[in-house]
């Protein structure tokens, strides 16, 4: 997540709280001549704001280091990846040229093995 992106997030709950707060203000405005208790209430209304605010923040601070410690896999995975990737193409070159060399080796062994058992068969051995 991006600065920008951080920033963006946390101006547009800002925006929100802030309009549920201009509202109540307004409805509040005509009665705090009435009532000295409108006064705590927009008192509680910023503490809570405040609240909201410093967990907000935290939120972003713990998604800040899971975002650090991705990334630092995803580098670890990378560079070993770099190192692996050479052996790697080396086993599939083998694996594609046994896929060849192993009939062969089936063929030459037949032809061994036919050729043993014919000089069995045509030669004694005392």
């Amino acid at each position: 997540m991006t600065e920008e992106m951080k920033q963006d997030i946390l101006r547009r709950i800002d925006d929100q709280i802030m309009g549920e707060f201009r509202d109540r203000l307004n409805r509040q405005d005509d009665h705090i001549a009435k009532n000295g208790e409108m006064l705590t209430d927009i008192r509680d209304t910023l503490i809570k704001h405040g609240e909201i605010l410093r967990m907000q923040g935290e939120m972003l601070k713990a998604q800040g280091e899971v975002l650090g410690a991705t990334k630092s896999t995803l580098d670890t995975h990378i560079t070993e990846e770099n190192q692996i990737k050479p052996a790697l193409d080396q086993l599939i070159t083998l694996w594609k040229g046994s896929r060849l060399l192993i009939p062969i080796l089936v063929a030459a062994a037949g032809a061994i093995g036919t050729a043993f058992m014919w000089a069995r068969e045509h030669f004694s051995l005392k």
